[in-house]
């Protein structure tokens, strides 16, 4: 037999054979499943799930809120507040919803949405928000995140969504484009395909 060594290939190991009807050795019985990354709770992340009004409280800026499954009631939609800075937040399958920021150090995620608000706290900064899958979203602004220029929205598979900020004292809501014009570009070496917001958003 070939010796063991740091070029040998490792020994396999060979399935346990039972006689028939025989039950397994009391080693390999009752033994947990292992434990899924994907289930272990994350320490930094603060879950708020079938809740119409609730309170969060960020006491250090590492941490990020979920917001799942929320929903109000026509004509009396929730109300979910997030207190103290944190580093981002995921709102995804909630309904109807009015969701309270401070500022966020990375992005405001809004998912599988409907009809929900995204309101900016004032005093408080968010760099960027991100619309996916949803009917209806609603942000207003705080003075410090309109006068960043390195604010963004990133919007796709979305309706109905709207910014409001103010504009010489007055609030002002204009409309996120949901109708693009594209072309094929070829002036440069390769072709390439431009887009431009539709004239309907022209005003």
């Amino acid at each position: 037999a070939e010796p063991l060594g740091s070029n040998a290939p490792p020994p396999t190991s060979l399935p346990l054979l039972l006689p028939s009807g025989s039950a397994p050795p009391p080693s390999l019985r009752h033994r947990p499943p292992p434990l899924r990354p994907s289930k272990m709770r994350n320490p930094n992340l603060i879950e708020v799930t079938g809740e119409k009004e609730a309170t969060v409280e960020c006491d250090k800026f590492n941490k990020s809120v979920s917001v799942y499954k929320c929903n109000g009631e026509k004509g009396s939609p929730g109300k979910i507040v997030i207190n103290g800075k944190c580093n981002s937040v995921m709102m995804d399958n909630c309904s109807l919803i009015e969701l309270h920021v401070d500022s966020v150090m990375s992005t405001v995620e809004i998912s599988n949405c409907q009809r929900v608000k995204l309101i900016i706290k004032p005093g408080a900064s968010v760099l960027s928000v991100a619309i996916d899958k949803t009917d209806g979203c609603h942000i207003t602004l705080s003075e410090e995140t309109q006068a960043n220029a390195d604010f963004q929205v990133i919007a796709a598979k979305s309706s109905e969504m709207n910014l409001i900020f103010t504009e010489n004292d007055e609030k002002v809501e204009k409309p996120i484009p949901e109708q693009f014009v594209f072309k094929v570009d070829r002036s440069g070496g390769a072709p390439k395909i431009t887009s431009a917001v539709s004239d309907l958003y022209s005003s």
